[in-house]
């Protein structure tokens, strides 16, 4: 391989190096993942995966004496967790911060830094987006491409990934599937996994079978297919379909329960290079670093040089500025928006006030008449009490009331357990500040309404205002889908998306916005008959969907 062909990758090192030094070390002695960055090969072409690793092993071997490189097994080779050849020239080892100094020194060595950690971050929609009007019909609902998702995996057997009536994939693909013969098909053409968190396994380890649901949401939201008489608590009721209902997907599993490793990542992205993909698409990030020491910005540019089109996540925070991550101007960041769905949950006062709310949770039969309203944090001086965190409503007389809640530390769901826990007839929940007017719809435990945390101040006083405060949780038959409606209800004209870049050479990007609230998606169904998953004991829900927010896990 010519030196030339390297040329665009130095280009960020060489920039960079005006920045800071191109070593990255800490006080730890431990050997841990790093990521190595070394100059290419200048008269040697090699075609074949095998040949890089045995080229990036050799390079580990010739440092062994004067680094003192020793491993468990006696052979520096075995320090070698990933080899790359398409998104870097380099390698992933276990190394050590003094290993990787000295190292530094070889004539071969370019860059090297500690593999980060990444974290993961619909039925009406395509007609409100006029997909059915022009923009499928002119890219055929996306007919021919490949999309390759890294996430946690896909869901054998789930309806969004049936087949009928599509092609073969394209001649192109070498991909393969790891998954039983059954699972995969002409829709889900290939899963991989790419667990290697420790980097003591030279291996790609685990199932691509996805155990947390983040996954089979994503890749069912860019690409799944049709799939009839969907609907979530008998809400957005219709046929769900992805927003290119006939590409191909392509599976890579770089995340678990605990964690994306970037050097995982990095090496799912070489392999989806290979094996012919045309999109990569991710919901994962960390926060803003450097470009030149952050892998996924590195592994994207090099992928986009293959002709590999990158969709990534802008992440869930927000909206202090800076906080859009995957913001490197080569890749199509895509933020999320929202629809005009409702789920309404109104709250009544006891002072005739009707609040707008949201909620999934339809109980079979709710009192209908107004109840006594308790705010904890009024009443009891523990900690966490008005946040309704597990314990802190001890010796609070909540049994037969509707308990206000103010969102922190513990998400809604659990709260509405703690607050079922301690006899609560149902709950009331204050979003955060700086949500504004943007609710979650959630599928709690008992009647709950989610509120804006204007509206949960508004509850506040309300319920100091009287000696017998009281309220009622409203409910709606169904969602409601018109822009004017969600307009008038939420109580605003217009949303403000009020994230911003850090880095100046991120506005010379593109950048787009996606629906990611109140969307109907696929989740992860622990019964399928070829595969053996374990039990999860939180979710048993017998439905394939359930309403999620997401940082737009839409390909663009």
């Amino acid at each position: 391989m010519s030196l030339s062909k390297h040329a665009l990758s130095l280009v960020l090192y060489l920039c960079a190096s005006f920045l800071r030094s191109g070593l990255h070390v800490d006080g730890s002695e431990e050997p841990k993942a790093y990521i190595v960055h070394v100059k290419g090969p200048e008269k040697m072409d090699f075609d074949v995966a095998d040949q890089w690793s045995e080229w990036y092993s050799s390079l580990l071997e010739s440092a062994a004496t004067p680094l003192g490189l020793e491993s468990e097994e006696g052979d520096p080779r075995s320090r070698l967790i990933y080899s790359y050849r398409n998104v870097m020239t380099g390698f992933a080892a276990r190394l050590t911060p003094r290993e990787v100094e000295a190292m530094s020194t070889m004539d071969w060595f370019l860059h090297a830094y500690p593999s980060r950690v990444y974290r993961l971050k619909t039925t009406h929609t395509p007609e409100f987006l006029g997909l059915r009007l022009g923009v499928w019909n002119e890219s055929n609902m996306g007919e021919g491409i490949i999309i390759g998702l890294l996430d946690t995996g896909v869901t054998p057997g789930h309806p969004s990934y049936d087949d009928h009536g599509m092609p073969p994939p394209p001649a192109k693909w070498k991909g393969r599937c790891d998954l039983k013969a059954s699972a995969c098909n002409n829709k889900l053409i290939g899963a991989r996994s790419f667990i290697n968190h420790d980097g003591r396994d030279r291996r790609s380890t685990g199932t691509p079978v996805d155990e947390e649901g983040h996954g089979t949401h994503t890749s069912s939201t860019a690409a799944g297919a049709f799939v009839k008489r969907a609907n979530v608590n008998g809400f957005a009721p219709g046929v769900a379909a992805g927003m290119a209902p006939r590409a191909h997907i392509a599976a890579y599993k770089v995340c678990d329960e605990i964690a994306c490793m970037g050097h995982d990542m990095l090496a799912a992205m070489d392999a989806a290079v290979d094996d012919g993909v045309d999109v990569l698409s991710f919901s994962i990030s960390a926060d803003p670093i450097p470009f030149h020491s952050d892998p996924i910005a590195q592994g994207t540019f090099n992928a986009i040089g293959k002709g590999v089109f990158i969709s990534c996540s802008a992440g869930n925070e927000g909206p202090d500025p800076g906080s859009v991550n995957n913001d490197a101007p080569w890749v199509l960041t895509v933020g999320a928006s929202t629809t005009d769905r409702l789920f309404l949950a109104s709250v009544k006062l006891g002072n005739g006030r009707k609040l707008y709310g949201e909620s999934l949770h339809r109980p079979r039969s709710f009192n209908p008449k107004m109840l006594p309203l308790v705010y904890p944090g009024f009443v009891t001086a523990k900690d966490g009490a008005y946040m309704c965190i597990n314990g802190t409503l001890d010796g609070v007389d909540v049994r037969g009331k509707l308990v206000l809640c103010q969102l922190g530390v513990i998400d809604s769901v659990q709260m509405s357990e703690v607050v079922k826990k301690a006899g609560g007839a149902g709950m009331i929940v204050m979003n955060y500040p700086v949500d504004g007017y943007t609710i979650i719809a959630d599928d709690h435990v008992l009647p709950t309404s989610m509120v804006p945390y204007a509206y949960g101040l508004e509850i506040q006083a309300y319920i100091n205002s009287t000696s017998t405060p009281i309220a009622n949780i409203i409910y709606h038959a169904k969602e409601v889908s018109n822009w004017e409606a969600k307009v008038e209800a939420q109580g605003v004209k217009k949303y403000k998306a009020l994230r911003d870049f850090k880095k100046g050479l991120a506005r010379l990007r593109h950048n787009s916005l996606a629906f990611g609230y109140d969307l109907a998606m696929s989740r992860a169904k622990y019964d399928h008959p070829d595969i053996e998953l374990p039990e999860n004991p939180i979710d048993k829900r017998p439905t394939n969907d359930e309403v999620m927010i997401s940082s737009s896990d839409i390909v663009d």
